[in-house]
């Protein structure tokens, strides 16, 4: 397919998306600049897993190629190659004492081994877990808990190491099937997401593996969520968020603390693109990394980066097809994730081809894109600046937000409080009860912005 082609088709997806949810996509656009790209690096490994680093930098690993061992990388806040380590993973994260935990899965079906690393700050091996038998099938991902230790995951089983990397408990069921992310929860337990040819699923599981719930979405309908999505997060608010594809696009679940679904959001056009991570931003957005096909070289299917930005209620601030110009390249992401000065980092592979579609060769690659807008509206409003309630009555409030002049009720994405609930109360909704004489402050918030009004109950 024609790149241009493409491209219009993704914008038709997007101007779709915003007349179905009743969004402007002039105002947002006005809103929020799409991020550009202030570098782009690549380095001789296949690429694994990478995460910003504290001091602003990057660490990575991945799997050695050709004659190039030195797959656990660090770099600073450049991209520049820091230290490197013929040391190679699947998945990294960073530790609580400055070091990162890597883990891996090898051996053969019949004898698999699975090893987790514990390094310090400058990649030097503390301490290796070796874990054999039919314990795991693939690990995908490795964090730290809060109490020091960590957990993994493969396709069916989960994992849960003490701090010297010695087992503490370990799960595996066929109820799990192509786990793909894992997270700890904010009562201590997990919460981990897959998908499959049967839908997205969801299992919440206490702080000792035992499942508490699980949940399935889009398991029937025009199609079916595609093996290898499910990636799965805690929201602000105490629920839960699941993206995977459906009928070719990217697709949103947010869900309440149960798992039930609150609302559900697509994006893109229908043209074979894949979502290869979710990230849940500083101000309670999501951010969406995947790839798309967009064009043919000769026989081979070609595919370009996509990241797609939102607020928190799922409606689109920016998307942005990484395109490099290249007829020849292609790249297909990891991972995509907020850097600590607010701009978005973009992990994944890149490959070169003949103008004949041959493969000639392919590395890791990391873009940095600049920061957005720190926020898509301009303002927050109430209704009114007072509201006067007889005790026992009710009254509603509507939310206003601005975005590039224009102005979108944002009431039912918007957040409530007062200061004094004995004297007040409000829902979810927004809609305020008195209770008993006096006055007090009742602050709405919505995307990090905030609005205020004084009630008087008589």
């Amino acid at each position: 397919m024609n790149k241009q082609l493409w491209k219009k088709r993704w914008l038709a997806g997007a101007l779709t998306f915003a007349l179905t949810t009743g969004w402007s996509a002039g105002s947002a656009a006005a809103a929020v600049a799409v991020p550009h790209v202030e570098w782009e690096k690549t380095y001789d490994h296949v690429p694994g897993e990478a995460q910003s680093t504290e001091d602003g930098g990057y660490i990575m690993i991945g799997e050695p190629q050709f004659t190039h061992p030195d797959s656990f990388v660090k770099t600073d806040a450049g991209g520049k190659v820091e230290w490197a380590k013929p040391m190679h993973g699947h998945t990294i994260a960073a530790t609580q004492d400055g070091g990162y935990i890597t883990g891996e899965g090898g051996g053969t079906k019949v004898d698999p081994t699975f090893t987790v690393r514990k390094t310090d700050a400058v990649g030097t091996v503390q301490w290796t877990s070796t874990l054999k038998g039919n314990v795991i099938k693939y690990m995908t991902q490795i964090r730290q808990t809060r109490d020091g230790g960590f957990i993994f995951i493969g396709y069916d089983s989960v994992v849960k190491l003490d701090q010297s990397g010695q087992v503490a408990w370990r799960k595996a069921s066929d109820d799990f099937y192509n786990l793909e992310s894992v997270e700890q929860t904010a009562d201590g337990g997990y919460v981990l997401g897959s998908g499959n040819s049967n839908g997205l699923h969801l299992w919440k599981l206490d702080e000792m593996g035992n499942i508490t719930w699980t949940r399935s979405y889009l398991a029937s309908g025009k199609g079916n969520a595609l093996t290898g999505a499910g990636h799965a997060a805690q929201t602000p608010d105490g629920g839960y968020a699941i993206a995977g594809n459906k009928d070719g696009q990217f697709v949103l679940i947010k869900t309440d603390a149960t798992g039930r679904s609150q609302w559900s959001k697509t994006y893109g056009t229908e043209r074979d693109e894949y979502i290869a991570s979710l990230r849940v931003t500083r101000d309670g957005g999501y951010l969406l990394g995947g790839y798309a096909l967009t064009r043919k070289l000769n026989y081979r299917q070609m595919y370009e980066n996509v990241v797609i930005q939102t607020d928190s209620a799922g409606r689109e601030l920016w998307s942005r097809v990484m395109d490099d110009g290249n007829a020849q390249t292609e790249t297909m992401m990891e991972q995509a994730f907020p850097t600590p000065d607010g701009g978005v980092a973009v992990y994944g592979r890149k490959t070169t081809y003949s103008p004949q579609g041959a493969y000639q060769q392919s590395s890791a690659q990391l873009i940095k894109l600049s920061p957005g807008s720190p926020s898509p509206a301009a303002g927050l409003r109430l209704d009114s600046e007072e509201y006067s309630v007889i005790v026992g009555g009710q009254l509603d409030t509507v939310v206003t937000a601005t975005y590039g002049g224009q102005k979108r009720d944002v009431t039912k994405y918007t957040q409530f409080k007062v200061d004094n609930g004995d004297i007040v109360s409000v829902d979810a909704a927004g809609n305020i009860t008195g209770l008993k004489y006096g006055q007090t402050v009742l602050t709405a918030t919505y995307n990090n912005l905030e609005a205020r009004a004084t009630v008087y109950v008589y």
